[in-house]
């Protein structure tokens, strides 16, 4: 609660999830990458925007739906940001339709607010995911 009473807007509760650092790498069992939870990484570079999971390229997931011609970007709310969020989702969840369906409000709320290096795991994707299920 904010100090006038009011709920804490999800942005709010979203940057203090950034800043609280008690999510641990080991949670949930993924084989890929040593039975840790995937973890995903974008970064802006001399060579263009680089986005990773557990060290590889994300695939943009065209297949599922093209937003964007220029694949991914984020800092702002538009088709390459959404592109962002579809991929993203569309790995985390394993599940395309439920990707593409969750992909505007998870554009909104998280992709348009990345810095232009960030970091995500699959924690912190999940709590996201709930704080827009109870909004």
């Amino acid at each position: 609660m904010r100090v006038d009473g009011g709920p804490i807007p999800l942005h709010e509760r979203l940057k203090q999830l950034t800043y609280v650092k008690y999510i641990t790498k080991n949670t949930v069992e993924n084989p890929e990458n040593g039975g840790g939870m995937k973890t995903y990484s974008g970064s802006r570079t001399i060579d263009g925007i680089k986005v990773y999971v557990d060290g590889q390229p994300l695939d943009e997931r065209f297949d599922i739906k093209r937003f964007s011609d220029s694949g991914f970007e984020w800092t702002y709310e538009g088709d390459a940001p959404r592109q962002l969020a579809l991929a993203l989702l569309a790995d985390h969840l394993g599940d395309d339709a439920k990707a593409l369906e969750l992909s505007e409000a998870f554009m909104k709320t998280k992709i348009s607010d990345l810095d232009n290096d960030w970091g995500l795991n699959g924690d912190e994707i999940d709590f996201i995911l709930s704080e827009l299920a109870s909004d």
